[in-house]
């Protein structure tokens, strides 16, 4: 069996990976992996924004997009406008005052926020 004959017959390649909306939605894990963050293991806002943009175009690919429901393809467009219009917010801070980011920012809230309607949306929460 070649890999796109098992990629096309796996249910799962058509469910958008919420795992890459957990660190954006996840205050916890954004206060351990961004502003706590190791060498060894942390997380960088440029990099969980673009994670959750590309969860957003895997959900709006035509094959997953029909097999959303009506609040589910809203809560992803939604999510979608929010990054599109204030993702920006990341270029303010620099890597002495990400915790500024994370725990005050506006903008990154309002994301957050959308990131944890958005994983509700498909019956999960933010772990933190």
């Amino acid at each position: 069996m070649t890999d796109h004959a098992s990629s096309t017959q796996n249910p799962r390649m058509t469910e958008p990976p919420l795992d890459l909306l957990e660190p954006l939605a996840s205050i916890g894990q954004q206060r351990r992996f961004v502003i706590g963050g190791t060498a060894q293991k942390y997380l960088v806002p440029d990099e969980i924004l673009n994670d959750a943009w590309h969860f957003c175009e895997r959900a709006e690919m035509p094959l997953t997009h029909a097999k959303l429901t009506e609040p589910q393809r809203e809560a992803v467009a939604v999510l979608r406008e929010a990054i599109e219009r204030l993702g920006r917010c990341t270029m303010l801070y620099d890597r002495t005052n990400l915790s500024e980011l994370i725990e005050g920012d506006k903008c990154w809230a309002v994301m957050r926020d959308r990131a944890g309607q958005t994983l509700a949306a498909f019956g999960q929460s933010a772990l933190d």
